[in-house]
């Protein structure tokens, strides 16, 4: 907002019509020799969420087999007196 209240300078004619001065040190990098110095990849964080997905997949899998379980696993006393009482009584 304090941008649009300053007073915006008029370029001078001078100015535009100096010469450009060259950079005070050339650039002599050849950057396809340069070695790659990225500290972390973008690779090791695409692997990282294909990881958290694989668990994620992994865990969900086990919880809905653990859920179907869950209804054998409450009968099993029911059904272990029944065999018992047909034991003693066959």
């Amino acid at each position: 907002m304090l941008s649009l209240l300053k007073k915006k300078k008029k370029p001078d004619a001078a100015a535009s019509e100096a010469p450009q001065v060259p950079a005070w040190h050339p650039n002599f990098r050849n950057y396809q020799q340069l070695p790659d110095i990225k500290v972390v990849r973008t690779a090791f964080f695409v692997n990282g969420a294909a990881v958290f997905v694989a668990l994620g997949l992994a865990v969900a899998v086990q919880a809905v087999a653990s859920l179907a379980v869950l209804p054998l696993a409450l009968s099993m006393p029911r059904v272990a007196k029944r065999v018992a009482r047909r034991e003693v009584t066959g």
